[in-house]
Parts: structure tokens; sequence; C-alpha cells
């Protein structure tokens, strides 16, 4: 058995090279097994009658030279065989195989094949990776397939090992430039143009709402169910001046309402709860928690929503997107901290439309 120097694997004497790491095995041929020739030897030849030379004794004169007629050799005694003789024991065949059958020699079975070498043909264990006769690899792995372009262009610059040399880049592609240069163009324009588009649909609306700037609105006309401070406090940009209803209810069910000049495109109201941003003075006062709006439109509809704000003195945005409104009337139909003798107080409400 021959072990490899590289690796440490055991291998076949037949193999020439390693079938793990393809190192080839047969540096130094075993000389040990050729027989050595004795030098000056003279072999003499002899005939199918002639007779073997006598060579004298050293110190026997009893012995002539010359050749010397055959003297008996003893011979040993032939001691039986303790078993029967299994030459003279009579073969068994079975019920459907003769003499002559039973006679031939079964066939050994063919021993299983192996990976044929790609470059000398020559079968190899399954279990090799490396030819045993030329030292080419067996599995020859097929190259990664090709990412497309986008895939490549995505794809972060990754880090690269010492010595690692890059590919130099590429040519430049004018397909690839123009299909930038129209989605970059494309998008522009839709950009600048769509708010001017004649097209009206509820995700394109939105999206104009985005792509636009809002703007403020005042209304024309101010009216409130009741009035403990007047309604056109919460219209005057005036944090500590405030709308409250009459203090006698407990503020649920009270509404005020907003008309404007023409129909607008609301995108959203900022609520400024509470009678200031001061926390100690917008505690001691009730603050709106759940309030209704109901937006009026041209064609004589309504919609309706409703929120739920939090209990905080900063300004609070709640996203409409509504269009064609002629009117918006707010309604409290809940309030933190209400006792009695305290009003539930909105200090500021700013209706924005697009521009």
């Amino acid at each position: 058995m021959i072990v490899c120097e590289a690796c440490g694997t055991a291998a076949n004497p037949q193999d020439r090279f390693c079938g793990v790491c393809g190192e080839y095995l047969n540096w130094e041929e075993d000389t040990d097994s050729a027989p050595e020739a004795t030098a000056g030897a003279i072999v003499p030849q002899r005939g199918p009658n002639a007779e073997a030379p006598v060579r004298p004794v050293p110190g026997d004169p009893a012995r002539p030279a010359g050749p010397q007629p055959d003297a008996a050799v003893p011979t040993q005694p032939t001691v039986p065989p303790l078993g029967p003789d299994p030459a003279a024991q009579p073969q068994q065949t079975g019920p459907n195989q003769t003499l002559e059958d039973a006679a031939i020699p079964a066939q050994p079975a063919p021993a299983p094949t192996g990976i044929a070498c790609p470059s000398c043909g020559i079968d190899n264990d399954p279990s090799r990776h490396f030819c045993r006769s030329c030292g080419t690899a067996l599995r020859q792995t097929a190259p990664p397939a090709k990412e497309s372009w986008w895939r490549r262009w995505r794809r972060r610059r990754k880090e690269h090992a010492a010595g690692f040399r890059r590919k130099p880049r590429r040519k430049f592609h004018i397909r690839r430039f123009v299909l930038v240069s129209l989605i970059v163009s494309a998008v522009l324009l839709l950009i600048v143009f769509l708010p001017a588009l004649p097209v009206s649909h509820p995700w394109l609306e939105n999206l104009r709402d985005r792509v636009s700037e809002a703007k403020p609105v005042s209304p024309s006309t101010i009216s409130a169910s009741s009035e403990a401070t007047s309604a056109e406090f919460a219209f005057d940009g005036i944090s500590n001046e405030y709308w409250a209803p009459d203090l006698a209810g407990e503020g649920v069910g009270e509404w005020i309402q907003a008309d404007f000049t023409e129909p607008v495109r609301l995108v959203y109201l900022i609520v400024s709860p509470g009678v200031a941003r001061d926390q100690e003075a917008f505690l001691a006062q009730s603050r709106p928690e759940e309030i209704e709006l109901r937006m009026f439109t041209e064609d004589g509809g309504a919609v309706t929503e409703t929120f739920t704000l939090s209990d905080s003195a900063e300004p609070q945005t709640i996203e409409l997107g509504v269009s064609d409104v002629t009117a918006v009337r707010l309604t409290i139909l809940g309030a933190y901290g209400h006792e009695e003798g305290k009003a539930v107080a909105i200090g500021e409400l700013e209706y924005f439309i697009r521009g």
C-alpha cells in the first residue's frame, strides 16, 4: 500500500495519482523485488541427454573427480490425508443441473463500473476525485450562470482579498443610459404637470396632494351650536384664545362649523385642543377626545369621518383628502377630564387646501 506524501491518504499500489489531492505517487521505483544478477556468473547449457557435472568436494580424497553413478536417494514416506479426498467425492447437482454444468466453475460477478476519466477513459472508484492513471479531475463543475445587468447594477461593492486584481471597467452602454434617462424624465414631467391633469381618480388625487404644496384657507362664515366663548377664537391664529360651548352641558354633541366661499380640495386639518399650550392651563379645562368631521360637498352630499385625539397640548394633524368641500362641521363626541364647571375647549382649527 502506498501513502500519499501530500495529504497522507492510503492508495493502492497500482494507482499512480492520489484520489483525494491528485498528487503523483510513483516518484521512486521499487528496486527491491528485482533479482540481482551475479557478476561474471556463467550458466552452462545442457541438452536433453547431458549429465550434470560433478564438482570435487575439497578435502575428500575417496571421491574421485568425474561423473558418478546415480545413487539411490532416500524418499520420505507419504502420509495419507486424514479427511476424504475431495476429488473422490461425487459432485452434487441440482434438479435442473447436469454433470457438465456442475464441472464449469462459477463466474465472478462483474465489478461495479466507476467514474470514467474524461481524459484517458479509465474507470475509477466513485469516491475518488482524481484519475488513478493520469491525475485528471473527475468531477468538472459547471461555470456559474451569468447574472442579469440589473442584478449586477444593484449589487453592492464587495471587499476583495489581498492580491485580487479587478477586471477593467466595461464599456459605456447606450441602451442603459437611454432607459435611465427616459425614466427620470417621465418622473420629473409627472411631478411638474400632475396637478394640471384633468383626470380625476382617488389614488391620483392623493398623489397630487403629496406633490403639491398645501396652503391654509380661511372660512367665510363661522357658526357654532353654543358659545361660552366666541367660535371665531378657533380661527384667529392665537393659541391662548379658544372656543368653548355652553358650560351647562357636558360638551358632547356640541359643534362648530366653517363655510367656504367656493368648493375646495381639503388636504388636512390641524387641531390644537385645550385652552392653551401651557401644560398647567391645558389641564385646567376639559379637552376633546373624540370628534366627528362632516364635510359637505358641492353636489349636496356629505363625507363623515370620526377621529380620536390624543390628550396633548401640541397641534395634531388629521389627513382628509376630500374634493369639492363647501363646509365642514366638527362635532364633539367625547372629552378628557370633564368635570362640572369645566369647558371642552378647542384652541385652534386650521384647514389646508391644495394649492
